[in-house]
């Protein structure tokens, strides 16, 4: 028994049995930061600012990355409006998308707050990320008609705070 265990402590403190920890192959980091959309596409156009979150888990052994965003964002303030999403997020590289479920403001009079698509491919380099968001209206809340699709540019600018695991075991120190 003594043998078995001076055995287990030579054979683990030889180099050859040093195993990675879960910091060494993944990071878990949580965006945090500013968006600003202009909505192009659908009436009435405007200009919003608003707040995004995000999750990320990248590993290293996968080319991908995957988490979740949330964003709250102030659209037709003389009606009370804020629009809120909540999406999966999938990227490879700087290139990634969002899809999930937005509440999306009236802002026209004819018509209802309404629960929309949210779909958003984006680029993201370092702190600045672009999307090209398309929220697509499935259900009405209230009186009116369905609000028009909505697509918009959105540009943010996030920090990301460090949750899990270190930046340069899996990014090869490239962040």
């Amino acid at each position: 028994m003594l043998a078995a265990t001076a055995a287990t402590l030579v054979a683990a403190s030889t180099p050859a049995a040093a195993h990675r920890t879960r910091d060494d192959v993944s990071v878990t980091y949580l965006p945090v930061g500013l968006l600003v959309a202009s909505r192009s596409i659908g009436e009435p156009s405007f200009t919003s600012f608003g707040l995004e979150l995000s999750v990320v888990h990248h590993r290293r052994d996968w080319p991908f990355a995957l988490g979740g965003v949330v964003q709250a964002e102030a659209i037709a303030l003389d009606r009370g409006g804020v629009r809120l999403a909540l999406a999966g997020e999938l990227s490879w590289l700087f290139v990634g998308v969002e899809l999930g479920l937005a509440l999306v403001p009236q802002t026209r009079a004819d018509e209802a707050h309404a629960v929309a698509m949210h779909a958003a491919p984006f680029l993201s380099l370092a702190l600045l990320g672009v999307a090209f968001r398309f929220d697509a209206p499935v259900a009405g809340l209230g009186r009116g008609g369905l609000p028009d699709i909505a697509a918009s540019l959105v540009l943010t600018i996030k920090y990301p705070l460090r949750i899990q695991g270190r930046f340069e075991h899996v990014f090869g120190g490239t962040i």
